[in-house]
């Protein structure tokens, strides 16, 4: 009983100090005193329906614990995420536009497979830009950007076959604002292909109308 209330402090102390290894350590905490109470429980004669409870409510409070440990660990890989990489020159085309210069592109990875990339045009007034959206898929067996905490990065080359072009002005106190869309969007169905270097982005997208779609990016 005394080795076993040792062992007790020790756990105790352990997850007490544990610094920024344990986010939960108040939690790990609470259930290294409820584990180290059980036995001393038995030993005051506790009814064993009790002891039952004790430890269903610690089993409980581990696995509620273990998700949020998880998500808060900064080295895992996630399947979603935003990559903004730094242009050094950008254009986009539009039918029945000019040619423009475009400001900035945000490729979202909605999932593992699903990506799409926004392309925001010239300033139309104040908080006001035209943006042009690629959707594509990856294929199969093709290895998506590397995602943590929902900050991606592109490791190698990717080429998304493209689904779907749309084109509105957007309105915003930053790129991806909540603020949103400012009006309905122009949607097409279309077939293309957006490629990914680590040096460059291209999207091309034809919809079956004859519409065309050019976008492309050089990276610093």
């Amino acid at each position: 009983m005394v080795w076993s209330a040792l062992a007790c402090v020790w756990l105790i102390r352990a997850t007490e100090h544990c610094g920024r290894l344990c986010p939960l350590r108040r939690i790990a905490a609470e259930n290294a005193t409820h584990a180290c109470a059980i036995p001393m429980l038995r030993s005051m004669a506790v009814p064993p329906v009790l002891i039952r409870a004790a430890r269903t409510a610690l089993l409980l409070a581990l696995l509620l614990s273990a998700p949020a440990l998880r998500a808060q660990d900064p080295s895992r890989v996630e399947a979603f995420g935003r990559w903004q990489p730094a242009l050094r020159s950008c254009r986009s085309s539009e039918p029945g536009l000019m040619p423009q210069p475009c400001e900035a592109v945000l490729v979202e990875q909605r999932s593992a497979g699903v990506f799409r990339l926004r392309w925001r045009g010239p300033q139309l007034r104040p908080l006001l830009w035209r943006q042009l959206i690629f959707v594509g898929i990856l294929p199969e067996r093709a290895e998506p950007l590397l995602c943590r905490q929902a900050v991606c990065r592109l490791l190698r080359p990717i080429t998304l076959t493209i689904s779907t072009v749309s084109s509105s002005p957007f309105r915003s106190s930053g790129y991806g604002s909540s603020a949103g869309v400012h009006a309905l969007p122009g949607v097409w169905l279309a077939s293309g292909q957006c490629r990914l270097d680590l040096d460059g982005i291209r999207c091309e997208a034809q919809a079956m109308t004859g519409e065309v779609w050019t976008a492309e990016a050089q990276l610093r």
